[in-house]
């Protein structure tokens, strides 16, 4: 009697281990839509990579997750147990996000008016910056660079290391932070920018 019962069971198992296995993931992908309000994301150790999500999505090992928040403050903690695309969208409000300690594998932000603080983590990717109007701050850490490419800048002004590069106009161009060439972690911005003043900090200064 118990032969023809383990026959059964054992693809039954196989089974399981399957689905199991197909709902595993190795870095995440998180969209952030917040509407009217300042937000503040950071690291948090506490927080699952899903943000919290039991079954998220999941694509060829990339979970997917999104939420959003209508109109207040908003505070969201992301975890830095897995790779992380991070994907951000604002309307109105002050945006800070603190990146630092989060293994970022690309960025995008876009964010149409109010001030906007970004703090690069230790690690290289690439990412856009998309900003109608309001100030952009960038901050760099001490072992990391930073290439900008300004595909678009209807008006303003230009700071990199402590002084001033570019003013006035429609301005585009590629620059680097004065540590690019020798950092070991490289970042890459693609910033597309309407109105207000742009500054990339010297690496080890806090906003």
């Amino acid at each position: 009697m118990n032969k023809p019962v383990l026959l059964l069971l054992a693809p039954l198992s196989l089974a399981l281990g399957s689905v199991a296995l197909a709902l595993t993931y190795r870095s995440v992908d998180i969209t952030l839509n917040h509407e009217v309000g300042p937000l503040e994301v950071a690291v948090s150790s506490s927080m699952s990579p899903a943000l919290g999500l039991a079954q998220p999505p999941v694509k060829n090992g990339v979970a997917y997750v999104s939420a959003s928040r209508e109109v207040g403050s908003w505070q969201v903690g992301l975890s830095p147990k897995l790779p992380l695309k991070l994907h951000v969208i604002r309307e109105t409000g002050s945006s800070l996000l603190n990146l630092t300690g989060l293994p970022v594998t690309g960025l995008s932000v876009k964010s149409d008016a109010g001030p906007l603080i970004l703090q690069l983590p230790s690690t290289s990717f690439s990412g856009v910056v998309t900003q109608d109007t309001g100030s952009l701050d960038i901050y760099l850490r001490q072992d990391t660079g930073l290439k900008l490419t300004v595909q678009k800048f209807e008006t303003g002004s230009l700071r990199l290391d402590g002084r001033e590069i570019a003013s006035g106009t429609k301005l585009t161009g590629t620059y680097q932070s004065a540590n690019y060439d020798r950092a070991k972690f490289k970042v890459s911005l693609v910033l597309e920018h309407g109105a207000g003043p742009v500054e990339v900090f010297s690496p080890g200064m806090k906003p």
